[in-house]
C-alpha cells in the first residue's frame, strides 16, 4: 500500500480481509545470538528456524527447536560448508518453508554478508521430514542466479507440472531483481520478470506498511515525512 492511498483519505482498515485471530503465544525467545529470518512448522508441530550469516556468529544456519534448544538441522555436518560455493552443505540460509507435502525446503543464498554468489552456493534443498534426509538439491545456472543475486523468499505450487513449481524472489540491492521459477521435477530454473517494476522495492516515501488489515500509523507518519 502506498502513501497516495493513505493520503487520499481511504479507510486504513481493510474489513473482512485480514483480521486478528486468536491470542499470541510465546513459543521460543531469542535472547542472544544471531538474527532469525525464517520460521516454519511441520504438520506434526516440529519447529525449524534459519539464521543467515550477516555478521553475527552463526553456529548453524538451519536449526530445529527441540525442548527449547537449537539443534543443527538436518545435521551439524551439513551446516559446515567448506566454502561459499559448497554444493553439498548449507552456506547462508535466508528462508525455510514446509510445503503441503510436509517437506522442509531450504533456500540457501550462498551469499554470506551479501557477497557475490558463486555456482554451487545458491541452492534449493528439500529435506524429507519423515527421515530427516536431503532428498533433492537444486543448483542454479549462473544466468539464472547472478553474481549479484540475493535469494530472499520462496513459495510453492505443487498443483502444476509433475512435481510442482517453486517461485523465488531475487531481492538484491546490488543488481537486477526478478522472480526465479523452478521446476521441482527436473530442477530446471528460469529467470522471469527481470527488472520488471513489480519486482522492485517501493520507495520508502511511498510505502505504508500494514499488519492484520490495519495501517501501521507510526510507519505511515514516517512515510509521510519522507515524501
Amino acid at each position: 500500500m502506498t502513501s497516495a492511498f493513505f493520503a487520499n483519505g481511504q479507510d486504513p482498515v481493510v474489513h473482512g480481509i485480514d483480521t486478528a485471530r486468536g491470542q499470541l503465544e510465546v513459543v521460543h525467545t531469542f535472547e542472544s545470538g544471531p538474527m532469525p529470518t525464517g520460521v516454519s512448522v511441520s504438520h506434526t508441530g516440529r519447529i525449524f528456524v534459519n539464521f543467515p550469516k550477516w555478521g553475527d556468529e552463526v553456529p548453524a544456519t538451519v536449526v530445529e527447536l527441540v525442548n527449547g534448544e537449537a539443534v543443527p538441522f538436518p545435521s551439524a555436518a551439513l551446516n559446515q560448508p567448506r566454502n561459499d560455493a559448497d554444493p553439498d552443505a548449507l552456506v547462508s540460509v535466508q528462508s525455510i518453508v514446509v510445503d503441503p507435502a510436509d517437506r522442509l525446503w531450504i533456500l540457501d543464498t550462498g551469499s554470506p554478508m551479501f557477497q557475490p554468489t558463486q555456482h554451487g552456493g545458491p541452492k534449493l534443498v528439500c529435506v524429507n521430514l519423515a527421515t530427516d534426509q536431503v532428498e533433492k538439491t537444486i543448483l542454479f545456472d549462473t544466468d539464472v542466479v547472478l553474481p549479484t543475486t540475493y535469494l530472499n523468499d520462496v513459495r510453492f505450487d505443487l498443483r502444476q507440472g509433475e512435481a510442482g513449481f517453486a517461485y523465488i524472489t531475487d531481492s538484491s540491492d546490488q543488481g537486477p531483481n526478478g522472480i526465479i521459477v523452478v521446476d521441482l521435477a527436473s530442477g530446471q530454473a528460469w529467470r522471469k520478470l527481470h527488472e520488471h517494476p513489480s519486482t522492485k522495492a517501493v520507495p520508502l516515501a511511498e510505502m505504508v506498511p500494514m499488519a492484520e488489515g490495519r495501517v501501521s500509523r507510526n510507519a505511515a507518519r514516517v512515510s509521510q515525512r519522507n515524501k
